[in-house]
């Protein structure tokens, strides 16, 4: 079974559309938990017809308050998740389309994983998505090119410094789910577990887009140019996670020894400590020293002019 996880907020528009997106997939073993988050259109109403149409596969996952964000929507979500410890989990927005064969391809690519790794190896797989206009026109094919980024690449240095995964396009097993700790702080819930499942546990990417990725005004998040001014800035500022020591140079490195024999590591556990260890130090330095870090330890973004944009807003 497989759980997926959508986030609503005020998105009466697009919803309908994904959630047919999603009971019209050719693996028919899942389940949709929804979690509004205060909508004041016509969302609950949509998703009460859901329920009413597919009680079997369209359920309400109860909140007392508002959470204010997407991000921390979703972090709820997970909580209630992992208190169920749910076996697989896929996390939704309200205004995407998702392609018929997007939940048993990724699937697909879980179990070979688990096979490989074990089940409980934690393990996040996540694919490409094309992007839209609002009105689903394919303004381009290829979401990971379009934005400049290296999904591809499994350093956990890359992963601090910039996210390639995105939340609705990733499939997470419940070895990763029990693993995963709420942080404090971070900048989205995606690029979170990409960490912790590149520090602890192994990442696997799906060339194939499987998900329309649709662009209009309301986005949370949207997709832009890697060279953007915009996309320039705000590195340390930024900075993702406060929390990320705690998880990883911890709790993160036993549990990567206990698999350790199972694996084989981009990078000892050791060296991964090292490597969280050095990215947290570098609030702590001046100017120059920040500078010689990240030239020296490689905390190196997808282009040369993006790491120079880093270096410059420090």
């Amino acid at each position: 079974m497989v759980t997926i996880l959508l986030a609503t907020f005020n998105g009466e528009r697009y919803l309908a559309q994904q959630l047919e997106s999603i009971l019209e997939q050719d693996e028919q073993n899942i389940t949709i938990e929804i979690c509004d988050d205060g909508s004041v259109d016509g969302t609950v109403e949509i998703i009460k017809k859901f329920q009413e149409l597919y009680p079997e596969k369209v359920k309400w996952m109860e909140k007392e308050k508002p959470s204010k964000s997407a991000k921390e929507n979703f972090f709820y979500m997970l909580s209630k998740a992992k208190d169920s410890d749910l076996p697989y989990v896929m996390l939704a927005d309200q205004d995407d389309l998702w392609l018929p064969n997007k939940v048993s391809t990724m699937f697909g690519r879980m179990k070979k994983m688990e096979e490989r790794y074990g089940s409980e190896m934690p393990i996040l797989v996540h694919a490409n998505l094309a992007l839209t206009d609002e009105n689903l026109n394919i303004t381009h094919s290829n979401m990971a090119e379009f934005m400049g980024q290296l999904p591809h690449q499994k350093s956990l240095r890359y992963r601090l410094v910039e996210n390639t995964v995105t939340g609705n396009s990733m499939m997470i097993n419940g070895a990763l789910l029990r693993a995963y700790q709420e942080p404090m702080d971070c900048v989205m819930h995606d690029w979170w577990l990409a960490l912790v499942a590149a520090a602890i546990g192994r990442v696997s990417y799906i060339e194939e887009p499987l998900t329309l990725y649709r662009q209009h005004a309301t986005n949370a998040m949207g997709a832009k140019k890697p060279l953007s001014w915009d996309l320039l800035s705000t590195y340390l500022d930024q900075r993702p996670f406060s929390q990320f020591e705690t998880i990883v140079v911890n709790d993160g490195v036993e549990l990567e020894d206990e698999y350790k024999e199972q694996v084989e590591e981009t990078a000892p556990a050791e060296e991964k400590k090292e490597i969280v260890e050095e990215f947290v130090r570098l609030e702590g330095l001046g100017r120059i020293e920040k500078i010689q870090s990240i030239l020296h330890h490689r905390f190196f973004k997808s282009k040369p002019i993006l790491t120079i944009g880093q270096m410059l807003n420090i």
